[in-house]
């Protein structure tokens, strides 16, 4: 998948995380609005509730009033009562004379004038006297009955409106007891306005509850959105970054190759003119009679034969390798006897190679290679380093010179670079070569491979 479309993904998944993050925003302001309408519902239950405890303390004071006034009058009506019954008693028994005590006939002038009378009797007294004294007699007695029953009426009345106050002390009481049960049920009523208010408490606390978890959850939601966005969004430019350079590694093989191509291509052309300016030898390459050998690289294919008689080939075709032009020739002869899979092979490993020595350093300013393969046992000991990954050099075995360690350069023979730490190496690495000036202390890097080399690394290839 190429960076714009993964870039355009990016964009397309964060677009979707901002609409989620919309639409979770679109749910919180939905519960907002129905949180402050069970708000305002909550203030006028709060108000309404606060008008019903002043009107039932009102209430309450009415009836302990009302109470109050009942046990006035039930008291005033029992001593009303003990009243009555006691001047009755007192009545019946004699003890008390109904009457007033400023009466104009007392009891005492009735007994004297029937005293009176009798003796007017007994004497013979005119009947004039004694019609008088009948008459005041009759006259006191009239007297008496009409007082005693005015007394009596107003013991009656007295006792209608004790009766009158027992039938108000009932009303009052059938009142106090409506009052109380109107009370009861005002009571009951605000117990269960109580109820409700607190049962609307509830429900707004457990809605403020939820859109408490619901705003935690959405949060903690988007936190692992956005670290999984974050994340994804690293790794993919982590990996991106990785193919690009892995392009622009592949880029630059391409390039590396293209050199090698062209390098070639300079080399052949090179071998062509000196083809052309060397008839004889020419003439001396037709002449080994026989097709150059061929090598594909298969299974059945023989390395070893196949470098055998290349070399005698090159012997037969007269072509000598002690100087760069033969070396070239010798390069090219053997490069276009490869075909198949060898051909592929020796282009990707070696064409257009350089050739370096990981164990041996260019110092002391030595004039040229040969210079190092003059150095004696002490000499050469020393110019051995470790390679660039950081291997040891081998043990050196006694007595060994340059020679040993750089091998002079025989094409007819397997030359052995492992003392050295002889291996190809790209074009673009830069040259060291012992020039009687160079004390840089680093390995030795050749501009070229030679024919002796290339067999060397297609027979560590077989092995």
């Amino acid at each position: 998948m190429c960076l714009t479309s993964q870039i355009n993904k990016l964009e397309s998944d964060l677009s979707k995380q901002e609409q989620y993050i919309k639409y979770l925003y679109s749910v919180i302001e939905g519960h907002e609005e129905e949180i402050e309408d069970l708000r305002k519902k909550n203030s006028k239950l709060r108000v309404q509730l606060k008008d019903a405890l002043e009107t039932s303390s009102f209430k309450e004071e009415c009836i302990v009033s009302l109470e109050q006034k009942i046990d006035e009058i039930e008291n005033k009506n029992i001593e009303l009562k003990e009243r009555i019954l006691e001047y009755s008693s007192k009545v019946n028994n004699g003890v008390m004379d109904p009457r007033p005590t400023h009466d104009a006939f007392p009891l005492g002038g009735l007994t004297s004038a029937a005293v009176r009378l009798a003796q007017l009797d007994n004497r013979a007294a005119p009947m004039s006297e004694y019609q008088h004294s009948m008459k005041r007699i009759v006259d006191g007695l009239e007297e008496l009955i009409k007082r005693s029953k005015e007394t009596f009426d107003a013991l009656r009345g007295e006792q209608d409106r004790a009766n009158g106050l027992d039938r108000q002390v009932g009303v009052l009481r059938v009142e106090v007891w409506r009052i109380g049960q109107r009370y009861l049920k005002w009571k009951r009523k605000t117990h269960n306005e109580r109820e409700a208010i607190i049962q609307h408490r509830r429900t707004i606390h457990n809605w403020l509850t939820r859109y408490n978890d619901d705003t935690e959850a959405l949060r903690q939601r988007n936190d692992r959105n956005s670290r999984r966005a974050r994340d994804l969004y690293q790794r993919d430019t982590t990996r991106l970054r990785r193919e690009k350079n892995a392009c622009i590694q592949q880029a630059q093989n391409w390039r590396g190759r293209e050199r090698n191509a062209q390098n070639r291509i300079n080399n052949l052309n090179q071998q062509i003119i000196n083809l052309q300016n060397n008839p004889l030898q020419l003439q001396n390459t037709g002449m080994a009679g026989y097709p150059p050998p061929r090598f594909s690289g298969k299974a059945d294919d023989d390395l070893d034969d196949y470098i055998k008689n290349y070399r005698l080939y090159l012997t037969a075709a007269g072509i000598a390798t002690n100087n760069a032009a033969g070396k070239q020739r010798a390069l090219a002869l053997f490069q276009s006897c490869l075909t198949g899979d060898a051909t592929h092979w020796y282009e990707a490993k070696l064409a257009g190679k350089k050739w370096r020595l990981n164990h041996v350093r260019c110092g002391n300013a030595l004039a040229n290679m040969s210079a190092v393969q003059a150095l004696n046992n002490a000499n050469i000991t020393l110019a051995m380093i470790n390679a660039p990954d950081g291997t040891a050099p081998p043990a050196l075995p006694a007595g060994a010179t340059g020679v040993t360690v750089v091998p002079i350069h025989n094409v007819h023979i397997d030359e052995d670079w492992s003392l050295a730490g002889g291996c190809p190496v790209d074009a673009a690495t830069a040259d060291n070569i012992p020039n009687g000036v160079l004390n840089n202390n680093n390995h030795i890097v050749l501009p070229d491979i030679n024919i002796s080399q290339v067999i060397l690394v297609y027979l560590l290839k077989i092995s």
